[in-house]
């Protein structure tokens, strides 16, 4: 897999990986409440989101409201705006 970005955070910023609107709704199998991650294994077949410093994910809850979650992996911490 290709790394995450030419890594120039100095210059440039995090490396990060932005997820579709799609991404947590495949991720998330509702009917059994597990995550199923062959519905999302391709996606991300020519990045390797764990050499990024982040990895951001729009998330509709009940086609009501959006927020989005992001995994700083540097930090190793998740936040939800």
């Amino acid at each position: 897999p290709k790394a995450c970005g030419p890594g120039k955070e100095k210059e440039m910023g995090p490396r990060c990986w932005f997820a579709n609107t799609y991404f947590y709704t495949k991720l998330l199998d509702e009917e059994n409440k597990v995550y199923t991650y062959k519905n999302v294994r391709r996606w991300t077949k020519k990045v390797n989101v764990f050499d990024c410093d982040k990895m951001i994910i729009p998330i509709n809850q009940d086609n009501v409201h959006w927020f989005c979650a992001c995994i700083d992996f540097k930090e190793k911490r998740t936040e939800v705006y």
